[in-house]
């Protein structure tokens, strides 16, 4: 689950903040020992917060991916994009 909330507005202006919520389930495969196994000795999710990787290998490990795959990773991009684009900050074409 993610919850954004963001604020802009002039110096001692108060704007109500913009607040979007998304979530996301994930399930995951029947795993054996030897997948699990095989999944630690790669170390990919030793510094994931929730010890695997959905945009690597880890994607071997999960069965369904219900919602948005971004907001498994960090941020769920299909919320942040339009807050931004509601908030004048716009992207650089070119990137």
């Amino acid at each position: 689950m993610a919850v954004i909330a963001a604020e802009r507005g002039a110096a001692g202006c108060w704007r109500q903040p913009i607040i979007r919520a998304d979530m996301t389930l994930v399930e995951f495969r029947r795993l054996d020992e030897t997948v699990i196994e095989w999944y630690l000795s790669t170390g990919e999710g030793a510094d994931k917060a929730a010890g695997y990787a959905i945009q690597g290998l880890g994607r071997r490990l999960v069965a369904r991916c219900e919602g948005s795959e971004t907001n498994v990773i960090g941020l769920p991009v299909e919320i942040v994009v339009p807050v931004l684009d509601e908030l004048g900050i716009h992207r650089d074409k070119a990137g």
